[in-house]
């Protein structure tokens, strides 16, 4: 679940853990009597309720259909007082402040480049670096192909140095550089194509997969 997350938007993840952590601490009902004291409408919590749904249901603050950004339908301050009335808060203010101050911005901004999911000058992605356009990753897709390589699970990362251009391909595996039985072990880590360098590592998200593995481990034991 957290790297679909992380694969959403750089602020779901903290919006995640930090909805999370106010409503398994606290029920529902009983935060919304401190909102009302806080001078929090009924119509204003229940807004924080279906975006809290809203994040739980997409895995993130865009939508799974159309990609398109959604924000609190309360304003801003009126958020932070619940959150700052919150049982979670009050059993840990330091972490709840540095994540509400990690995701604040980010989660109410509209702005152009923030509305919507796409590459470089279009939207947010967190498949591809910053500087990649729709024609870096046609050319991944190319290279993809001529490695029968699935690009499913993976990020793409392009760099520039000195006029030469340079892709980096993260797949996500448990498994870092080991050489290991499988496809990818029998192939080169660097490859020249149409001009351009690739290079394919494994690991990415490592350390959140190896949690995955090992609770299915232990689900598969009982």
């Amino acid at each position: 679940g957290l790297v679909v997350l992380l694969q959403t938007s750089p602020e779901s993840p903290t919006i995640y853990v930090l909805l999370s952590r106010i409503f398994r601490t606290q029920d529902p009902s009983q935060l919304q009597e401190v909102a009302r004291s806080l001078g929090v409408t009924d119509e204003e919590y229940q807004a924080l309720l279906v975006y809290t749904a809203a994040i739980y249901a997409n895995m993130g603050n865009y939508k799974s259909f159309g990609d398109t950004k959604f924000v609190p339908s309360l304003p801003k301050e009126k958020l932070k007082k619940v959150v700052w009335a919150s049982q979670a808060f009050l059993q840990n203010p330091e972490e709840m402040e540095a994540l509400w101050e990690s995701c604040e911005k980010l989660m109410y901004s509209l702005e152009p480049l923030q509305k919507h999911l796409g590459l470089s000058g279009e939207g947010v992605s967190t498949y591809f670096s910053a500087n990649c356009s729709m024609e870096d990753a046609k050319l991944a897709q190319k290279f993809l192909d001529s490695q029968n390589i699935s690009a499913y699970n993976t990020r793409l990362f392009k760099t520039e140095t000195g006029g030469k251009t340079s892709y980096e391909v993260r797949l996500a595996s448990v498994l870092l550089d080991e050489p290991q039985l499988d496809e990818m072990s029998v192939k080169p880590k660097q490859f020249q194509f149409e001009g351009c360098t690739f290079t394919v590592t494994r690991g990415d998200y490592s350390p959140i997969l190896q949690r995955v593995v090992e609770n299915l481990q232990k689900a598969q034991v009982r």
